[in-house]
């Protein structure tokens, strides 16, 4: 339905579309499908700012499709937040421990394996048993799955085995990994959250700052960003860049380095 320009980033947005507009024509994007695809990205956890990228190349498509391509009578107004990228929301351990507290045991389950493994909700709620090797600690998130629309491998923690293995228990027979009496369950952003977000005094908080949780923890523990980009399945390296103050340690050593060498040149100044 769409073309661009070959770009990695356009095409993983256009594939994002892809999957909620499907078949429809271009002529059925009105300004109410497009409020509906804002509110979408906004469930998926978007940012404001990434939702305004999305709705960009969108509203360059529509106008293209209108005076270029001849596709359209006209275009459709596309609203922009126009939105700062705020700082990553993420919680302290005791925070989170806290918020588990109030969570039914179905979502304290996915709560703790989303901040074990940086999964994002859509791709999590996805899993399916059969990509999971609980022998060889190893679970594959397909592409379509993805936001980067690839293939994704995570290495399993100790602790996320344990917690498949509780939420093997809860649930023994079904294809997902997450269900809720019986049922898959679709949504982690519940009345249930948002009661166990505020009964923990954590408010304002969304189920996809437990990946930030996830990011920042890694990066405090001494993972490397390189090692977060693909542990997290991040796209690019500028993505985890927003967590590197979170770990500065790293870069008090390349201080005391550079100090090291400042000192021995000016010594050896002084000896002149």
């Amino acid at each position: 339905m769409f073309v661009t320009p070959s770009c990695v980033k356009d095409e993983t947005i256009i594939a994002w579309f892809e999957q909620h507009i499907k078949d429809e024509p271009l002529s059925a994007i009105d300004t109410d499908a497009i409020i509906e695809l804002r509110r979408l990205a906004e469930e998926d956890g978007m940012s404001p700012a990434t939702v305004d990228r999305y709705m960009a190349l969108l509203r360059a498509i529509l106008r293209k499709s209108a005076h270029e391509w001849r596709y359209l009578d006209h275009a459709p107004k596309v609203p922009m937040a126009h939105a700062k990228s705020p700082e990553p929301r993420w919680l302290r351990p005791e925070e989170f421990e806290r918020l588990c507290r109030h969570l039914p045991k179905h979502l304290e389950l996915a709560a703790r394996f989303a901040v074990l493994t940086g999964l994002r909700m859509r791709s999590m709620l996805a899993l399916t048993w059969d990509r999971i090797d609980l022998q060889n600690r190893r679970a594959w998130i397909p592409g379509e799955q993805m936001k980067a629309g690839r293939s994704h491998g995570i290495p399993l923690s100790t602790e996320a085995v344990r917690v498949l293995q509780q939420l093997r228990a809860l649930n023994p027979t079904g294809q997902y990994v997450f269900q809720w009496r019986g049922k898959r369950i679709d949504d982690c952003n519940t009345a249930a959250f948002k009661a166990a977000v505020k009964a923990a005094g954590l408010e304002p908080l969304r189920w996809h700052d437990l990946r930030h949780t996830f990011a920042s923890w890694a990066v405090q523990s001494g993972v490397t960003l390189h090692e977060l980009m693909l542990l997290g399945g991040w796209s690019s390296y500028s993505m985890v860049l927003r967590y590197a103050h979170l770990a500065p340690d790293h870069l008090a050593q390349a201080a005391e380095r550079v100090g090291t060498i400042g000192a021995q040149r000016v010594a050896g100044g002084t000896r002149k």
